[in-house]
C-alpha cells in the first residue's frame, strides 16, 4: 500500500486518481491523459478552469485540493465515500449552499484569484531557485578563482627588498 504525502497539489490528484487509468481519470475532465499525467508528477499544475471541472466531478473541495487544508470533500460527498470506504473516513460533510454544483460564482472568483496568487507565488518561488543556482555557481566559480590566485602567489618567489 502506498501512503501519499497529500503535501502537494500533485500528491492529491494521485489521491484522487487511486487506481483508476490515467486514459479513463483524465477523460472526466476533458483533457488528454499526457495532460493529467503532467499534473500528477507535478511539472505542470492545472489551471483554473481544470480545477473547477475536477472539484465538481470528483465533489472536492477546493480548499482542499489546492491547499490540503480543509475537509477533503464538497457538498455530501457520500457517492465518493460509497465508492471508496477508505477517503469516505477522511471526507468532512459540507451544506451545498448557492448555486447547482460545488461553487457559487463568488466562491468560483475567489478560487480562481487564490490559484493565480499561487501560481503566482510558485512562479516566483523558482525564479528564485535558479537564481540561487546561478548564484551558488557564480559562487563555487569565485572560490575556485581564489584557490588558484592564493596557490599562484604562494609560489611566486619573494621579490628582495
Amino acid at each position: 500500500m502506498y501512503f501519499f504525502d497529500m503535501s502537494t497539489l500533485h500528491e492529491r490528484l494521485k489521491f484522487l486518481q487511486g487506481d483508476a487509468s490515467q486514459a479513463d481519470f483524465s477523460a472526466k475532465f476533458d483533457i488528454t491523459q499526457t495532460r493529467w499525467g503532467r499534473f500528477i508528477r507535478g511539472e505542470t499544475q492545472p489551471d483554473a478552469e481544470i480545477v473547477r471541472r475536477i472539484c465538481t466531478v470528483l465533489n472536492v473541495e477546493p480548499r482542499w485540493l489546492l491547499f490540503g487544508e480543509g475537509p477533503e470533500s464538497g457538498c455530501g460527498g457520500q457517492a465518493m465515500a460509497d465508492a471508496d470506504p477508505m477517503r469516505g473516513t477522511v471526507r468532512g460533510t459540507v451544506q451545498k449552499v448557492g448555486v447547482e454544483g460545488v461553487l457559487t460564482d463568488m466562491g468560483e472568483k475567489k478560487l480562481i484569484d487564490l490559484y493565480d496568487k499561487l501560481i503566482e507565488s510558485q512562479e516566483r518561488e523558482i525564479t528564485l531557485l535558479k537564481e540561487n543556482v546561478a548564484l551558488q555557481a557564480e559562487n563555487a566559480d569565485l572560490k575556485a578563482r581564489l584557490s588558484l590566485t592564493a596557490v599562484a602567489v604562494a609560489e611566486c618567489p619573494q621579490q628582495p627588498s
